[in-house]
Protein backbone atom coordinates (compact mmCIF):
# COMPACT_ATOMS: atom_id res chain seq x y z
CA UNK A 1 0.00 0.00 0.00
CA UNK A 2 1.17 3.51 -0.76
CA UNK A 3 -0.45 6.13 1.42
CA UNK A 4 -0.62 9.63 -0.01
CA UNK A 5 -0.39 12.65 2.29
CA UNK A 6 -1.30 15.75 0.32
CA UNK A 7 -0.07 19.17 1.20
CA UNK A 8 -2.83 21.36 2.67
CA UNK A 9 -1.60 24.52 0.92
CA UNK A 10 -3.15 24.03 -2.52
CA UNK A 11 -4.69 20.65 -3.35
CA UNK A 12 -3.80 19.09 -6.66
CA UNK A 13 -6.38 18.90 -9.38
CA UNK A 14 -7.78 15.45 -10.17
CA UNK A 15 -5.68 15.30 -13.34
CA UNK A 16 -2.45 16.35 -11.61
CA UNK A 17 -3.01 13.83 -8.82
CA UNK A 18 -3.60 11.10 -11.41
CA UNK A 19 -0.29 11.96 -13.10
CA UNK A 20 1.61 11.65 -9.80
CA UNK A 21 -0.19 8.39 -9.05
CA UNK A 22 0.68 7.09 -12.53
CA UNK A 23 4.37 7.76 -11.88
CA UNK A 24 4.21 5.48 -8.85
CA UNK A 25 2.42 2.80 -10.86
CA UNK A 26 4.99 2.99 -13.67
CA UNK A 27 7.86 2.58 -11.20
CA UNK A 28 6.17 -0.48 -9.68
CA UNK A 29 5.52 -2.03 -13.08
CA UNK A 30 9.12 -1.45 -14.19
CA UNK A 31 10.43 -3.07 -11.02
CA UNK A 32 8.01 -5.97 -11.39
CA UNK A 33 9.12 -6.62 -14.96
CA UNK A 34 12.77 -6.57 -13.88
CA UNK A 35 11.99 -9.03 -11.10
CA UNK A 36 10.30 -11.56 -13.38
CA UNK A 37 12.64 -10.89 -16.31
CA UNK A 38 9.85 -10.14 -18.79
CA UNK A 39 9.25 -6.66 -20.15
CA UNK A 40 6.09 -7.64 -22.01
CA UNK A 41 4.20 -8.93 -18.96
CA UNK A 42 2.03 -6.50 -17.03
CA UNK A 43 0.02 -6.71 -13.82
CA UNK A 44 -3.64 -5.81 -13.63
CA UNK A 45 -3.90 -2.10 -12.85
CA UNK A 46 -7.33 -1.13 -11.54
CA UNK A 47 -8.29 2.48 -12.25
CA UNK A 48 -11.78 3.50 -11.05
CA UNK A 49 -11.84 6.59 -13.30
CA UNK A 50 -11.09 7.01 -16.98
CA UNK A 51 -8.66 9.92 -16.45
CA UNK A 52 -6.61 7.69 -14.14
CA UNK A 53 -6.48 5.00 -16.80
CA UNK A 54 -5.26 7.47 -19.41
CA UNK A 55 -2.58 8.82 -17.03
CA UNK A 56 -1.30 5.31 -16.25
CA UNK A 57 -1.19 4.32 -19.91
CA UNK A 58 0.74 7.47 -20.79
CA UNK A 59 3.21 6.87 -17.92
CA UNK A 60 3.80 3.35 -19.24
CA UNK A 61 4.04 4.50 -22.85
CA UNK A 62 1.01 2.43 -23.86
CA UNK A 63 -1.91 3.01 -26.18
CA UNK A 64 -5.04 3.00 -23.98
CA UNK A 65 -6.96 1.19 -26.71
CA UNK A 66 -4.61 -1.79 -26.44
CA UNK A 67 -3.90 -1.76 -22.69
CA UNK A 68 -6.82 -3.86 -21.52
CA UNK A 69 -4.97 -4.77 -18.31
CA UNK A 70 -5.34 -1.13 -17.21
CA UNK A 71 -9.04 -0.81 -16.57
CA UNK A 72 -11.94 -0.73 -14.12
CA UNK A 73 -12.55 -3.61 -11.73
CA UNK A 74 -15.71 -4.53 -13.62
CA UNK A 75 -13.66 -5.19 -16.77
CA UNK A 76 -11.36 -7.54 -14.82
CA UNK A 77 -13.98 -9.54 -12.97
CA UNK A 78 -13.48 -13.27 -13.44
CA UNK A 79 -9.79 -12.85 -14.36
CA UNK A 80 -6.61 -13.16 -12.28
CA UNK A 81 -2.96 -12.12 -12.44
CA UNK A 82 -0.02 -12.57 -10.10
CA UNK A 83 0.12 -8.86 -9.28
CA UNK A 84 -2.76 -6.38 -9.03
CA UNK A 85 -2.28 -2.65 -8.40
CA UNK A 86 -5.30 -0.66 -7.20
CA UNK A 87 -5.31 3.09 -7.82
CA UNK A 88 -7.22 5.03 -5.17
CA UNK A 89 -5.03 8.12 -4.97
CA UNK A 90 -7.95 10.55 -4.93
CA UNK A 91 -7.09 13.83 -3.21
CA UNK A 92 -10.24 15.80 -3.99
CA UNK A 93 -12.46 15.67 -0.89
CA UNK A 94 -15.43 17.12 -2.78
CA UNK A 95 -15.20 14.36 -5.38
CA UNK A 96 -14.92 11.74 -2.64
CA UNK A 97 -18.06 13.16 -1.01
CA UNK A 98 -19.93 13.08 -4.32
CA UNK A 99 -18.86 9.49 -5.09
CA UNK A 100 -18.89 7.79 -1.71
CA UNK A 101 -21.14 4.93 -2.83
CA UNK A 102 -18.70 4.20 -5.63
CA UNK A 103 -15.40 4.72 -3.78
CA UNK A 104 -16.40 2.90 -0.57
CA UNK A 105 -18.20 0.03 -2.30
CA UNK A 106 -16.97 -2.98 -0.31
CA UNK A 107 -17.89 -5.44 -3.07
CA UNK A 108 -15.87 -3.52 -5.65
CA UNK A 109 -12.87 -3.42 -3.30
CA UNK A 110 -13.23 -7.11 -2.59
CA UNK A 111 -13.29 -8.01 -6.30
CA UNK A 112 -10.26 -5.81 -6.94
CA UNK A 113 -8.18 -7.41 -4.19
CA UNK A 114 -9.09 -10.96 -5.15
CA UNK A 115 -7.94 -10.60 -8.77
CA UNK A 116 -4.40 -11.16 -7.47
CA UNK A 117 -2.82 -14.61 -7.22
CA UNK A 118 0.28 -13.49 -5.32
CA UNK A 119 0.32 -9.79 -4.48
CA UNK A 120 -2.13 -6.92 -4.18
CA UNK A 121 -0.76 -3.37 -3.96
CA UNK A 122 -3.07 -0.49 -3.09
CA UNK A 123 -2.26 3.16 -3.73
CA UNK A 124 -4.49 4.93 -1.25
CA UNK A 125 -4.83 8.63 -0.46
CA UNK A 126 -5.06 9.68 3.17
CA UNK A 127 -8.21 11.62 2.24
CA UNK A 128 -10.00 8.32 1.68
CA UNK A 129 -8.86 6.89 5.00
CA UNK A 130 -9.99 10.05 6.78
CA UNK A 131 -13.30 9.88 4.94
CA UNK A 132 -16.09 12.42 4.81
CA UNK A 133 -19.16 12.92 6.97
CA UNK A 134 -21.38 11.07 4.50
CA UNK A 135 -19.35 7.87 5.03
CA UNK A 136 -20.15 7.82 8.73
CA UNK A 137 -23.84 8.17 7.95
CA UNK A 138 -23.89 5.17 5.60
CA UNK A 139 -23.55 1.62 6.92
CA UNK A 140 -22.56 0.29 3.50
CA UNK A 141 -19.86 2.92 3.01
CA UNK A 142 -18.60 2.30 6.54
CA UNK A 143 -17.95 -1.32 5.56
CA UNK A 144 -15.78 -0.12 2.69
CA UNK A 145 -13.95 2.27 4.99
CA UNK A 146 -13.32 -0.59 7.44
CA UNK A 147 -11.84 -2.70 4.64
CA UNK A 148 -9.49 0.12 3.64
CA UNK A 149 -8.29 0.36 7.24
CA UNK A 150 -7.95 -3.43 7.52
CA UNK A 151 -5.66 -3.41 4.49
CA UNK A 152 -3.61 -0.55 5.92
CA UNK A 153 -3.29 -2.30 9.29
CA UNK A 154 -2.18 -5.49 7.56
CA UNK A 155 0.50 -3.75 5.52
CA UNK A 156 1.73 -2.01 8.66
CA UNK A 157 2.09 -5.35 10.49
CA UNK A 158 3.97 -6.81 7.51
CA UNK A 159 6.25 -3.77 7.22
CA UNK A 160 4.90 -3.20 3.70
CA UNK A 161 3.33 0.21 4.33
CA UNK A 162 5.18 2.92 2.43
CA UNK A 163 4.17 6.57 2.59
CA UNK A 164 4.83 9.44 0.21
CA UNK A 165 3.92 13.10 0.15
CA UNK A 166 2.86 15.15 -2.85
CA UNK A 167 4.63 18.48 -2.81
CA UNK A 168 2.28 21.03 -4.33
CA UNK A 169 4.83 23.85 -4.14
CA UNK A 170 7.09 22.34 -6.81
CA UNK A 171 6.23 21.14 -10.27
CA UNK A 172 8.23 17.92 -9.92
CA UNK A 173 9.39 18.37 -13.49
CA UNK A 174 5.93 17.68 -14.81
CA UNK A 175 3.83 20.54 -13.49
CA UNK A 176 1.49 20.39 -10.53
CA UNK A 177 3.60 18.76 -7.85
CA UNK A 178 6.19 16.11 -7.13
CA UNK A 179 6.39 12.96 -5.06
CA UNK A 180 8.59 13.02 -1.97
CA UNK A 181 9.09 9.99 0.24
CA UNK A 182 8.76 10.40 3.98
CA UNK A 183 11.22 7.52 4.37
CA UNK A 184 14.12 8.33 2.04
CA UNK A 185 15.88 5.03 2.74
CA UNK A 186 12.89 3.23 1.27
CA UNK A 187 12.17 5.56 -1.62
CA UNK A 188 14.85 4.28 -4.01
CA UNK A 189 13.90 0.67 -3.42
CA UNK A 190 10.17 0.91 -2.82
CA UNK A 191 9.32 -1.10 -5.91
CA UNK A 192 11.39 -4.14 -5.07
CA UNK A 193 10.33 -4.02 -1.43
CA UNK A 194 6.64 -4.02 -2.32
CA UNK A 195 6.91 -6.62 -5.07
CA UNK A 196 9.20 -9.04 -3.23
CA UNK A 197 7.03 -9.41 -0.13
CA UNK A 198 6.19 -13.02 -1.01
CA UNK A 199 3.47 -14.90 0.85
CA UNK A 200 2.15 -11.69 2.34
CA UNK A 201 -1.12 -11.57 0.51
CA UNK A 202 -3.82 -9.34 1.97
CA UNK A 203 -6.31 -12.22 1.68
CA UNK A 204 -4.35 -14.18 4.30
CA UNK A 205 -4.67 -11.32 6.78
CA UNK A 206 -8.33 -10.37 6.38
CA UNK A 207 -10.22 -13.63 5.77
CA UNK A 208 -13.42 -12.15 7.14
CA UNK A 209 -13.15 -9.01 5.02
CA UNK A 210 -11.74 -10.20 1.69
CA UNK A 211 -13.20 -13.33 0.15
CA UNK A 212 -13.14 -14.95 -3.26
Amino acid sequence: QKENHSSSSSPLSDGAAAIEEAKIVAAMVNEYQKTIGKTDVYPFIVTPHHYQRIAVCHALGLNPENALFVNTVEKMQGQERDLVIGCYGFVNSKMISNEIDFIYDRHRLNVMATRSKEKFVLILASNILLGVEEVIESNECSEGMTLFHDIKDYTHRCNSLLMYKIDNSSDGGGGGGGVNSEHKDKEDNFGSEVISQQQRNVKQSCPNRIRR
